[in-house]
């Protein structure tokens, strides 16, 4: 059904993301310097300046695509990891 609809390799995804953010036991978190930036931040603040902007201005710093922080940041608070 997954193929169908055109996402390849879901559960493979959702288990890297898990891993990554050390949801898994046994796995240690693969975190970097703009994940524990938005951890001290939390959800409050970044919302306060707006998740646009915050992950544009994250990407420059950092040199990543806004893209790649926005989508950390969904996952991050997903889990419960920004509050």
């Amino acid at each position: 059904m997954d193929v169908e609809l055109g996402l390849t390799n879901r559960m493979r995804k959702v288990a890297n993301n898990l891993r990554k953010f050390n949801q898994l036991e046994g796995e240690k978190a693969n975190l970097q310097n703009y994940h524990y930036d938005m951890i001290d931040r939390g959800v409050a603040e970044i919302q306060d300046e707006g998740v646009r902007i915050y992950c544009r201005r994250m990407g420059e710093k950092f040199g990543k695509s806004a893209n790649t922080i926005k989508s950390d940041y969904t996952i991050m608070k997903r889990y419960g990891l920004i509050i």
